[in-house]
């Protein structure tokens, strides 16, 4: 019953979705919340910092200042979710960041960054 799987208002679909709950469904996190998981969890942790960028990147705007710093970050999967994540935010200064990931020395950031700007 995951996000991209199921009918929204088709037959049995509510007590399908209640009955087997997806992790993804509800509300994302508030940004507050985000922020302090990002905080706590760099640099160390980069499967924590990869789920707080899945939740950021669900949102239309975000607090760009604040993850700037995950540009340098030493694990690459981390700054390819961060492209992925702010690719499409209206947020001033994300393409200034993209410009600057679009010469990082690993591939799969830079195809990400690729992608992004292709999809616009």
């Amino acid at each position: 019953t995951c996000y991209g799987c199921r009918v929204r208002g088709g037959y049995g679909a509510r007590r399908l979705r209640e009955r087997l709950p997806h992790p993804l469904d509800g509300p994302p996190p508030p940004v507050t919340v985000l922020l302090a998981r990002v905080e706590a969890a760099d640099p160390g942790d980069p499967a924590a910092l990869r789920e707080a960028l899945h939740w950021f990147g669900m949102r239309r705007r975000g607090p760009l200042a604040r993850l700037r710093g995950l540009a340098g970050h030493p694990d690459p999967a981390v700054r390819e979710d961060l492209v992925w994540a702010v690719g499409r935010w209206s947020t001033p200064g994300v393409p200034e960041l993209l410009d600057a990931l679009a010469d990082d020395p690993h591939p799969d950031v830079r195809e990400a960054v690729e992608a992004v700007r292709d999809r616009d």
